[in-house]
């Protein structure tokens, strides 16, 4: 009778620590992806989403479907990050337009020079990273590749293939670890 109550209890003990580590690794993991918020040039916020990897579109004048809540940065903006993880490579895009291209819709994002006319490459470096203050695009023009940008932040390139009509626009970002 002893065993059958012991091992129950031992059951139950496991059971429940397993659960516990699964939600903390779970929280864990929400925790993780860390955020970027956007600014327009003259510091009024633009938009914020998770530092997940993927691509996120920019476009000229969103619509009502709420499919691109950004507004691309026309001459440039501001942009922070918080909580963002080590490794995360982050690539802010000035791609080129589709043809017959509207404002409501996204331009091309990728990392070629069929795709984009060029892009600001940035790495972090620092595990969470946290902006203390917003980076102004602009600033990103003057430095030489390896620098750091901010504490946590390294600027690795800038590929310029053609110069646009608006050199300083970025309307999509690529975020990969």
């Amino acid at each position: 009778m002893n065993f059958f109550i012991i091992a129950r209890r031992l059951l139950i003990i496991l059971l429940l620590g397993n659960f516990g580590h699964a939600l903390a690794g779970d929280t864990d993991k929400i925790q993780s992806e860390g955020t970027l918020s956007f600014y327009f040039s003259d510091g009024t916020p633009q938009c914020s989403f998770p530092a997940n990897p993927g691509t996120q579109l920019f476009v000229e004048k969103p619509n009502s479907s709420g499919n691109y809540p950004c507004k691309l940065l026309k001459t440039g903006g501001y942009f922070e990050l918080r909580d963002v993880p080590s490794t995360t490579r982050i690539w802010l895009v000035t791609g080129r337009p589709k043809q017959g291209q509207i404002a409501s819709s996204p331009k091309k994002c990728g990392l070629s020079d069929f795709d984009a006319f060029s892009w600001y490459e940035l790495l972090v470096i620092k595990n969470p990273t946290t902006t203390a203050n917003k980076i102004n695009t602009l600033d990103l023009n003057t430095l030489p590749p390896g620098n750091v940008i901010a504490p946590g932040l390294r600027f690795i390139n800038r590929p310029v293939f053609q110069t646009p009509v608006n050199p300083n626009e970025i309307n999509c970002v690529i975020i990969q670890r």
